[in-house]
């Protein structure tokens, strides 16, 4: 990240990793599952250039607007009342795709690609799925399950390791252990275009078995906290919790 090369070279400029942590059904009461079962958590999150920056400069900053957080919320929204909906855009969406040096990337504008593991494959994939499904229920947002960050000594070593990640998700269900439920948990690390998050989302080029994917067509689950930061000019990493209120 950061280094001189030419606007025609997009493999040397830009680029992260579109993988995330999650499952779809992370119980509270059951916390020891954050230990003990791999797809929680991600294994790899971001190109070796863009974690040495994270880890030799502070360059965190925080949201300071709600508008980056509805826009998201919309979007997933959308999807959940209108699956078919998106079909459209999921197929727009393929024309970003490329390769490049062995990889497959994705253009999200602003000289910022995500390295996809299937491509088209999966876009074409996402679509077929999308066909069958009904719409469900839209999601609330809820500012309890909003997962708050400090810069501290510990957020500066590596904000999306696994250690960091099990240390606030450990927090914030202590936090919300007598109040709610918690069904799903992913990060996402996009550009800040909420609409292409929403769509990368739910596509899940990932290796972790659709966990995004189903956590936003979770028709189970009522509630979702939203947050963000900043990891770098127009890279923005975005936090979903989602959950239920008790009985």
């Amino acid at each position: 990240m950061g280094c001189q090369c030419s606007k025609n070279d997009p493999a040397k400029e830009q680029i992260f990793k579109q993988e995330t942590n999650t499952d779809q059904s992370i119980d509270s009461k059951n916390l020891q599952n954050l230990q003990n079962n791999s797809n929680l958590i991600i294994n790899n999150t971001i190109d070796s250039n863009l974690s040495k920056e994270l880890n030799n400069r502070k360059i965190y900053t925080f949201q300071n607007t709600n508008q980056l957080i509805y826009q998201l919320f919309q979007h997933i929204n959308k999807i959940r009342m209108n699956p078919m909906s998106i079909i459209e855009k999921v197929e727009m969406y393929k024309s970003n795709i490329f390769e490049k040096d062995g990889q497959i990337l994705f253009d999200c504008g602003n000289k910022i690609y995500s390295i996809l593991t299937k491509g088209k494959i999966a876009f074409d994939d996402c679509i077929r799925f999308l066909s069958t499904q009904k719409s469900i229920e839209p999601l609330e947002l809820n500012n309890d399950l909003k997962i708050e960050l400090t810069i501290d000594n510990e957020l500066e070593k590596n904000i999306v390791s696994y250690e960091f990640i099990e240390k606030i998700l450990k927090k914030k269900f202590e936090e919300l252990k007598d109040k709610y439920i918690i069904l799903g948990f992913h990060y996402d690390i996009c550009s800040n275009n909420t609409e292409i998050s929403a769509i990368l989302q739910i596509v899940d080029d990932t290796k972790n078995k659709f966990s995004r994917r189903k956590n936003i067509l979770n028709n189970k689950v009522k509630y979702v906290g939203i947050s963000y930061f900043y990891i770098k000019e127009n890279i923005i990493c975005y936090y979903l919790l989602f959950g239920n209120k008790k009985k």
